[in-house]
C-alpha cells in the first residue's frame, strides 16, 4: 500500500505543477463522518523493512485500480450501451 500511496502523491504533485489542484469537499467529509461515525484513524510503529516489503512497495507503484473505458477493445462500432448513436 505504501508504494501505491507514493504513486498517488507523485501524481498529485504532477497535477499541481500543471495547475490542477484538488481543493477537497467539506460536504463529503461531513457526510462520511455522519455515515460512518465509528471510523477512526490510528497510527502504528513501522514494520521491519524486509526484501518482501521492498518488493511489495515496488509492486504498489505499478498498481492500477481502475482503467478508463476504451472503445478500441472488443468494440464493434456502437453495438453496446456505451456505443455511439445512443442517447
Amino acid at each position: 500500500m505504501m508504494g501505491f500511496l507514493e504513486k498517488l502523491r507523485a501524481e498529485r504533485k504532477g497535477q499541481q505543477e500543471t495547475g490542477l489542484v484538488w481543493a477537497g469537499d467539506p460536504a463529503l467529509d461531513e457526510y462520511y463522518q455522519r455515515r460512518y461515525p465509528r471510523v477512526r484513524t490510528i497510527s502504528r510503529a513501522a514494520a521491519t523493512r524486509t526484501s518482501a516489503h521492498a518488493e511489495g512497495r515496488e509492486a504498489g507503484k505499478s498498481l492500477v485500480l481502475h482503467k478508463g473505458v476504451d472503445g478500441s477493445k472488443g468494440s464493434r462500432g456502437g453495438g453496446g450501451l456505451l456505443g455511439p448513436g445512443r442517447s
